[in-house]
């Protein structure tokens, strides 16, 4: 009888823990295709076949935003020398990879706590980077 027990609470266990997961990365991947990341994924995937020539620059973000989602200090922004990169830790988030010809409306701007920030547009989303990137002043500034 107590095996029974034991045995009907270790599945018991294992069904809500995997019910857990399950619900967390759902959760996740609809805060991330709601955010703008997904949306920005169906064109802008960094696919390996992508030429994106060399790397001239590369600066961890202390804070990124896509559309109105914020990601901490998962995001790294890279510069090639054709287009911008930007690659998150983040479940369900591929690498998004913008052609320079697709980056439009950059300024730099002051938010608190940040003295300056980079601000543009790419398919119609809004992109605040934390860190100011050199190259992408360069080319669109």
């Amino acid at each position: 009888m107590q095996t029974d027990a034991l045995i009907n609470f270790v599945v018991f266990s294992l069904a809500l823990g995997l019910g857990v997961t399950v619900f967390v990365l759902g959760l996740l991947l609809l805060l991330s295709y709601l955010g703008g990341w997904g949306a920005l994924t169906r064109k802008y995937a960094a696919l390996p076949v992508i030429d994106k020539g060399a790397l001239l620059e590369e600066k961890p973000q202390r804070k990124a935003w896509v559309g109105l989602s914020s990601f901490g200090n998962l995001v790294v922004a890279r510069c090639f020398e054709r287009g911008l990169e930007l690659t998150v830790t983040f479940p369900f988030s591929p690498p998004l990879f913008f052609p320079w010809d697709d980056v439009r409306d950059f300024k730099h701007v002051n938010a608190i706590p940040f003295p300056q920030m980079d601000q543009f547009m790419v398919g119609g989303r809004l992109i605040r980077l934390s860190n100011p990137l050199a190259e992408l002043a360069k080319r669109k500034g």
